[in-house]
């Protein structure tokens, strides 16, 4: 059996026939012109309500409407019950979420769809489709095992003979796991049709989860700068700490003389291409100076008020970043830079200078041979940029949207990047992967604190 409840913390009343109001934390919604149905949608001010008692309204059109507003507005959720009670609890988690209850086919198939995911929410474990967008609380260890046999197409009497559970319990879960979207019916055939459908069979499982948890109204999490962990931990530093290697200054350049000099925006734009043949010539420190002088450094800085708790130190450089946080750091494997020994080096952006992270050749070879891998050049660039996230920069402050903004970060110190390096007459290319775990052997540094996120190379043209 399927019921609905009232969400906690909201109340219902029924000022005049045909009008509900619902008394949240924060807010309060009404809705009107319900007719008879209003006498059973007051039901649930008592607990929940069987799904099939709905049917017995005097105006079932209008009920149903009803809920489905309730549930777009998060109102309700969705029990599922059993003989020996609630084993789950579903709620909508977007104003696209649709319960879709239907009549189950015991002699049909069955499988866990593979936008599914599992996980903790503090001392519960969260079943979540990011295609149907639902969350089911489990409440009962029993269902897990059902569920874990469910990565393969299985018949109700089967999970039931292979679990131990009743199969009246088992068809009781699987109704419920059907109508929110968590399991999905093969319907007579060999596969479910989200592994055929042409508009589902190429989207990824990890991208979906990304852009659902990150977007408003797809999720009901709280997004955006909500200051998570303000008050609980410090905000990481808005320049990371100088590695201990020898540290090399980088020239400076005049502005002056390139606003006179530079080639203009509309050329740049039309100029601008991904550049897989370099030139014999290596770059010079002066270029490669002027390169990072004109992307990357810092050019103002503001500390934190130190009364605020959300307070922060922030800078200012020439491309932009959420919330002026500046996650981005820049490594460069140096090959044939004039004046540098190749090896790995970090761009300190706030003194403008490099240091030594690592002089192992055999690093710097590898990290050439991933970049001609990925960029299928055959042509070796003088430098290639590692751009890595200090997260916590990010989710210091933002939920949800943390990850999204360090790729559009990512995106737009890229965009600088080309744009500098074709004013420049230099050769750019971004690249499309790098290789993650190399960078944490070298640097030591965890992957879930600081990690790669984007990779260019740079070098003379050919001319």
């Amino acid at each position: 059996m399927i019921s609905i409840a009232l969400v906690s913390h909201v109340g219902i009343e029924n000022p005049d026939p045909g009008v509900l109001i619902f008394n949240l934390d924060d807010r309060r919604c009404r809705l009107s012109g319900l007719g008879g149905a209003d006498s059973v949608l007051m039901a649930l001010r008592l607990g929940p309500v069987d799904v099939a008692t709905l049917s017995a309204a005097s105006d079932v059109r209008l009920a149903r409407g009803a809920l489905s507003m309730m549930m777009r507005r998060r109102l309700i959720e969705f029990r599922c019950v059993d003989a020996d009670g609630e084993p789950m609890r579903a709620v909508p988690t977007s104003d696209l979420s649709k319960f879709l209850a239907r009549s189950l086919d015991p002699a049909d198939r069955y499988q866990l769809s593979r936008f599914t995911h599992l996980r903790r929410s503090a001392d519960s474990l969260i079943l979540e489709s990011v295609r149907s967008l639902f969350r089911v609380r489990i409440e009962r260890p029993a269902v897990f095992q059902v569920i874990g046999m469910l990565g393969r197409p299985s018949r109700p009497k089967d999970l039931a003979a292979e679990s131990g559970v009743p199969v009246e319990s088992v068809e009781c879960w699987l109704e419920f796991l059907v109508a929110v979207g968590i399991v999905v019916p093969l319907a007579g055939k060999d596969v479910v049709d989200e592994d055929t459908d042409p508009d589902l069979v190429h989207r990824e499982f990890h991208d979906v989860l990304l852009h659902t948890h990150s977007r408003y109204g797809l999720t009901d999490q709280r997004t955006g700068a909500v200051f998570p962990y303000a008050g609980i931990v410090p905000p990481s530093p808005a320049v990371r700490h100088r590695f201990d290697g020898p540290v090399v200054p980088l020239p400076r350049v005049d502005l002056d003389k390139l606003a006179e000099n530079d080639p203009p925006l509309t050329r740049v734009m039309e100029e601008r291409e991904s550049v897989r043949r370099f030139g014999d010539r290596g770059l010079s420190l002066e270029e490669l100076g002027a390169f990072l002088f004109r992307t990357a450094r810092v050019r103002e800085f503001w500390p934190a008020d130190e009364g605020d708790e959300r307070g922060y130190d922030v800078t200012r450089r020439p491309y932009p970043s959420g919330g002026g946080a500046y996650d981005l750091e820049i490594y460069l494997a140096v090959r044939d830079v004039e004046g540098l020994v190749p090896g790995l080096y970090h761009y300190d952006p706030a003194e403008h200078e490099l240091s030594l992270v690592c002089d192992d050749r055999a690093v710097v070879d590898k990290t050439f041979q991933n970049a001609r891998y990925a960029s299928q050049s055959r042509s070796t660039p003088s430098v290639v940029f590692t751009i890595t996230s200090r997260f916590s920069r990010l989710s210091w402050k933002y939920r949800g949207i943390a990850y999204a903004t360090t790729l559009k970060n990512v995106g737009v110190l890229i965009s600088a990047m080309y744009a500098v390096a074709t004013a420049m007459k230099l050769a750019p290319c971004a690249l499309g992967d790098g290789d993650a775990a190399s960078f944490g052997r070298v640097t030591g540094i965890d992957h879930l604190v600081e990690s790669p996120v984007g990779e260019f190379m740079l070098g003379t043209q050919v001319y």
